[in-house]
């Protein structure tokens, strides 16, 4: 399985029950949810469909869904939705996220219990840095602002943002 991939709606699954090809048992894969941290989105023990090619060539985009592996070791498939892109300035403060400068209200997620926001290249939760490491550093001369997502990362967050191993746990994934 590859390492990112989008989740599909039901309409995915009928495509599987019904064509039931190698095609397209080799391109959608079904996952289950192991833990809460999509919830209400998606419970814990729901099975999605996931499309192992969705981002040929492109990078996901802001409030899709991913499900990947190999970000911590002996962990599963982690489910997450992308909260931020190269590029983005993103911070939860308050217990409410913030993308370039405005609120996102989305009654999906719940209120986070803790700070999070982006400086000098890393992730900083609770006024500390989580200590990285492996994100691209961005050059002083290249354009990009130390407080921006860096190229190549995105912060991923659970809909169930205080209870999900996700970008405030282990910082940045990376494409």
């Amino acid at each position: 399985m590859t390492r990112k991939a989008v989740v599909l709606g039901s309409l995915a699954v009928a495509v599987v029950a019904v064509a039931g090809t190698s095609y397209v048992l080799a391109r959608y894969g079904v996952v289950f949810a192991r833990s809460s941290a999509m919830q209400p989105s998606i419970g814990n023990g729901s099975m999605v469909v996931v499309d192992r090619f969705a981002y040929r060539g492109a990078g996901p985009r802001r409030g899709d869904v991913i499900a990947f592996s190999g970000v911590i070791m002996f962990m599963p498939l982690m489910i997450e939705r992308v909260a931020a892109v190269p590029g983005d300035r993103f911070a939860v403060r308050g217990g409410t996220s913030y993308v370039n400068g405005r609120r996102i209200d989305d009654r999906r997620f719940s209120r986070a219990g803790y700070t999070l926001s982006i400086h000098d290249d890393d992730i900083w939760l609770n006024g500390k840095s989580i200590g990285q490491g492996d994100a691209p550093r961005v050059g002083a001369n290249d354009g990009n602002a130390s407080d921006t997502v860096p190229p190549g990362c995105y912060v991923v967050l659970g809909d169930d943002r205080d209870h999900s191993i996700d970008s405030h746990v282990f910082g940045f994934f990376l494409s």
